[in-house]
């Protein structure tokens, strides 16, 4: 069953973006038999976790896609400036644009790392709550600041 399949009641709240406990009140209000109302919903959270795969993927592509661009773009404006350069000119106007090289702030490129003086290497330190002792601890006893959060769900095959 996919989301098309679900009934008008339950495709609405499906479409809307409404938050957590409205969607909750208006599922409530529902009067559907208890294992049809069920069976729309784990339809739904398949139909969810389906798009959430695409969005993903379609993330990575376009973010790959948008460094390949960007790439492209600075290897075609060093061509520019290297080819207005070649013909000792300051500028070009032609149909479209008026091109002028100029200098930007030079960018620092690291050759070597093993050969860079200790005086320009940083250590930097980050502090990070080790979650796997803290929820053995909390499973013990109390440990102050942190409590243990139920987490129920349901498996849908």
């Amino acid at each position: 069953m996919n989301l098309y399949d679900l009934n008008d009641a339950y495709k609405q709240l499906a479409y809307s973006d409404a938050d957590p406990e409205v969607i909750k009140d208006t599922l409530d209000s529902i009067n559907d038999e208890f294992n049809l109302k069920l069976d729309n919903i784990a339809s739904w959270i398949e139909s969810n976790k389906s798009q959430i795969e695409w969005a993903k993927k379609k993330a990575q592509e376009f973010s790959e896609l948008a460094k390949q661009l960007d790439n492209r773009n600075k290897s075609l404006n060093e061509y520019l400036a290297a080819a207005i350069d070649d013909r000792g000119v300051k500028s070009v106007q032609t149909e479209n644009h008026l091109l002028r090289p100029r200098n930007y702030r030079a960018s620092v490129r690291i050759v070597d790392e093993s050969k860079i003086p200790a005086d320009y290497v940083h250590t930097e330190t980050v502090t990070k709550i080790d979650k796997k002792q803290l929820y053995s601890d909390l499973k013990a006893g109390n440990v102050p600041g942190a409590e243990l959060k139920p987490n129920r769900g349901v498996v849908i095959k």
